[in-house]
């Protein structure tokens, strides 16, 4: 359906296609467009002075005369009006939360009535599948990529841990410890500090540190203690992230550091 002149839907919306086309184009760098341009303009004069072809045989036809969605527009409307929602850190959403449109609208495409018998390609522990979703195609990719370079992201990290706070943590647990008369509650505070202890020295993750299997720790204990330079041997044994199957990771912590 043409838009209609005046209709506020229809001038929104080419508003917003215009803004989604001026993204894909930008994600490129200016000195790479300008580059591109140049060479052209050279390349199809020269080629018009020295050869018989004309414009339409060296220019490949711009646009298309169908009147249809083929590189994915809509799912980029839908992200562009997404991103005028009220996010955590600013008046907008950051582009992380963004592009979970691009994954839904993706995964109900190749759900619903888009998907095909892909073809796989595949070698040695990998594959690819070909698909038609327009969310995996080149234009928005591009989109996506120039959402990202021109709104920017506003990131506000964790205070990391560092030495001094683990010290005073420590002493704040040691202070604790020696009030507490139950057993129990003491091997409570004990064991948390062991958690933070360990994850801080080994550089683990949260979920690593449960990991730890004493049966590896208790294995290493006597010869590592009594080397000449006393240290423990953290022996992990799971699952971990990038990784796949049950796998043993060794970690070596110095019993005394300069910290």
């Amino acid at each position: 359906m043409d838009p209609q002149w005046g209709n506020e839907f229809d001038a929104f919306m080419l508003m917003v296609i215009r803004r989604a086309t001026l993204d894909a184009f930008w994600a490129r760098a200016s000195s790479t467009v300008t580059a591109n341009l140049k060479r052209a303009s050279k390349d199809t004069l020269e080629g018009s002075f020295r050869t018989a072809m004309e414009g339409p045989q060296m220019v490949p036809l711009m646009g298309c005369p169908r009147l249809e969605d083929r590189v994915g527009m809509a799912p980029a409307i839908l992200s562009l009006v997404a991103s005028l929602r009220k996010g955590l850190y600013a008046d907008h959403l950051q582009w992380a939360s963004i592009r979970k449109t691009r994954s839904w609208y993706s995964n109900a495409y190749k759900a619903g009535a888009g998907y095909q018998n892909n073809t796989v390609y595949s070698r040695t522990g990998q594959s690819m599948v070909a698909t038609t979703c327009p969310t995996d195609g080149p234009w928005f990719t591009n989109f996506m990529r120039g959402l990202k370079l021109h709104q920017g992201e506003i990131t506000k990290q964790d205070h990391p841990f560092t030495s001094p706070i683990i010290l005073a943590l420590n002493q704040v647990c040691e202070l604790h410890w020696s009030k507490l008369v139950n057993e129990k509650d003491k091997a409570d505070v004990e064991d948390f500090m062991v958690f933070v202890l360990m994850e801080f020295c080994g550089d683990l993750r949260g979920e690593e540190v449960t990991l730890l299997s004493l049966k590896g720790l208790m294995t290493f204990w006597h010869s590592t203690v009594a080397a000449e330079v006393p240290y423990v041997m953290l022996t992990l044994h799971g699952s971990f992230k990038g990784e796949t199957g049950l796998r043993w990771h060794c970690i070596p912590i110095p019993i005394r550091t300069k910290s």
